[in-house]
């Protein structure tokens, strides 16, 4: 049967009042009425992971500091600044650790929290979050044979998993997910040299690659070289920094290498925390590093506790024992130099307990399936976030026209395990257009040109409306949802709000449609948005379907859309998706959209740029 397309369409409702000029890109007045207000910004300042850092100098830079205002904090510290409401700057410095610099907008009530994580020096430039670039991709026939190389390590049927992967490292040996498949195949049939080999390549062609600076940290502990471990799990936690077996594993190089306790306490902790009943066993590590920073009772207590919550843990035996004897019993000497020759390195099978069984492109987990972790006693203020995000919102409708982008598409037709079947691709340029048919009422118009156009391409429906995803957070939109701030989370090592959202029932539902025939399907949305916690920029955004929508037979359609600052004409910083990827099933089967957006061109409302109008289109309703 030929599937029809299903055009996705969006309208956003914008009130005229909220376009009035910001202060984005600025630190300034308003311009005519009143001054703005005293505010308070308050910074927290840790290492990449949460870990302590030694003295930092923060500085602030805005219009009304041009030199900047700075201010000195000490160990896992924070500080106050008081100041005016406005857009600001800010840099810090610690001794070993690159500079760090974020953007802050800073609101005239209560005060705003500003998390900034510093990462060791590396001899690189500082880089935001946004300007990362992504992993590679692995597409065609070298995705397929790679998720089936993958489902038969998984199965133990290892000869056939070298066909299949002997076929991805030929056709596609520079990509980082290859040479890591290669290297868990590897470390299935006990070649840890060759696993070693194959995870070198990997972090190479990819630094930022966590799982990879993981398992390559895991066999180096295994070997005895912790201090060649120790960078590849700093690189870890900073990039995923809810990553539990990289910090039990931090906390052990730090522990075996008889340096930064205080750190080695700090992962021990932040392992148990993340991993839960996984990470059961962590409590040894931790009690070896109390008693090695001369904290032996509280070793004791934490050993203690361990044994009686978890009696048939292999190891509870082993903690009773230490409790009663040195150095944690009350009469022992305080520990030596080096105090944990008795733990253990990890075992083999700890390296890759976590990687996922089946193959690596897996159907993705819904949002109410997982609440993210977030950080531990860090209050979030909802009421600020949102009017932050707001903020932003209209920001972004008050400066911007229209916007152009190269767009390169990729459409995979999955199996019921998400690997891929069959796969098409394509490069279009994408223009959208911001219109106003009334003064209330704003849609997003989408084109897509190229050498081979949408609708010749042999796939169900192309997804479009990615731009006004983020504008959930207008305040047009926002009455309109449900909103919970779940804490202080995580975006691509980047502290940032982690709030979820759902579609109100009493309230019309605006921001997505699907089309068919003529016929209009409102879609109802719920889903989970990171804000970064300083400046209120969304920098990613997941959504899911309330309820199915039967008339079409669409089942599921999740959408992940990531935004990267953009430069616009008249100075002003834009976000704007970059990357979008979308599960759905649809009719019984399961497709995946990928979409990668570059090279933008901006126009601004005041810039005066014209570029060619796109073709005339037929009316949509909102």
């Amino acid at each position: 049967m030929t599937l029809r397309r299903i055009l996705l369409v969006s309208a956003v409702l914008t009130s005229a009042s909220l376009l009035e000029p910001s202060l984005a890109g600025q630190g300034a007045p308003r311009g005519p009425g009143p001054p703005p207000s005293q505010a308070t910004l308050e910074v927290h300042v840790a290492e990449a992971g949460g870990g302590p850092i030694g003295q930092a100098e923060v500085k602030l830079f805005s219009v009304y500091q041009p030199g900047g205002l700075a201010q000195t904090i000490g160990v896992g510290g924070s500080t106050t600044f008081i100041t005016l409401e406005g857009n600001y700057k800010i840099e810090v410095r610690a001794a070993s650790y690159r500079l760090a610099q974020e953007d802050v907008l800073v609101m005239g009530s209560g005060t705003t929290h500003c998390y900034v994580e510093m990462r060791r020096d590396d001899g690189s430039s500082p880089q935001k979050a946004s300007d990362k670039p992504r992993m590679p991709e692995v597409k065609g026939k070298s995705r397929q044979e790679l998720d089936k190389a993958m489902a038969a390590i998984r199965a133990n049927q290892m000869a056939e998993a070298q066909k299949h992967l002997d076929y991805a490292l030929k056709h596609a040996k520079d990509n980082p997910e290859v040479q890591y498949t290669a290297a868990l195949y590897a470390l299935a049939v006990n070649d840890q040299n060759g696993a070693k080999t194959y995870l070198d390549a990997a972090v190479t062609l990819f630094p930022d690659y966590a799982a990879a600076q993981t398992v390559l940290a895991g066999i180096l502990l295994q070997q005895g070289k912790v201090e060649d471990a120790i960078p590849h799990l700093q690189k870890a936690v900073a990039v995923e920094p809810n990553l539990w077996r990289a910090h039990r594993f931090l906390s052990e190089a730090y522990l075996r290498a008889n340096h930064d306790l205080d750190k080695s306490k700090f992962h021990a902790q932040r392992a148990l925390e993340l991993g839960k009943d996984k990470a059961t066993g962590t409590e040894l590590v931790l009690a070896w590093a109390e008693a090695a920073a001369g904290n032996r009772e509280d070793g004791r207590k934490v050993l203690e506790a361990f044994a009686h919550d978890h009696p048939s843990h292999p190891d509870a035996d082993r903690a009773r024992k230490l409790a009663a004897g040195p150095p944690f019993a009350a009469d022992a000497v305080r520990p030596a130099a080096q105090p944990v020759a008795a733990l253990a390195p990890p075992p083999a099978a700890a390296l890759v307990a976590d990687v996922p069984t089946g193959p690596i492109r897996r159907m993705p987990a819904l949002i109410d399936a997982l609440v993210p972790p977030v950080e531990p006693g860090v209050a979030c203020s909802l009421p600020e976030v949102l009017r932050g995000a707001a903020q932003r919102s209209a920001e972004f409708t008050d400066a911007l026209q229209r916007f152009s982008a190269n767009e390169e598409f990729v459409h995979d037709d999955l199996d019921q395990n998400g690997a891929v079947r069959k796969s098409y691709t394509g490069t279009f340029q994408y223009l959208a257009a911001l219109k106003w048919p009334r003064p209330d009422l704003m849609v997003v118009n989408e084109v897509r040109s190229g050498a081979t156009p949408p609708t010749s391409m042999p796939v169900p429906f192309v997804t479009e409306g990615l731009p006004s995803i983020g504008l959930i957070f207008h305040e047009a939109h926002a009455k309109n949802f449900n909103f919970t701030c779940e804490g202080l989370g995580h975006w691509r090592g980047q502290p940032a709000w982690q709030v979820r959202f759902e579609q109100r029932m009493d309230r019309p539902a605006r921001i997505h449609d699907w089309s068919e025939k003529g016929q209009i399907y409102p879609t109802i949305l719920k889903g989970r948005a990171w804000i970064a916690s300083g400046s209120y920029h969304v920098l990613r955004v997941e959504t899911d379907l309330v309820k199915p929508i039967p008339e079409l037979r669409l089942e599921l359609h999740h959408m992940t859309i990531e935004y990267t600052r953009v430069t616009a004409s008249n100075g002003k910083e834009l976000w704007l998706p970059s990357y979008a990827e979308v599960f759905s099933r649809f009719r019984g089967r399961f497709f995946r959209q990928q979409h990668d957006f570059g090279n933008f061109v901006l126009f601004s409302v005041d810039a005066g740029e014209k570029i060619k109008e796109p073709p005339p289109e037929k009316p949509q309703q909102p």
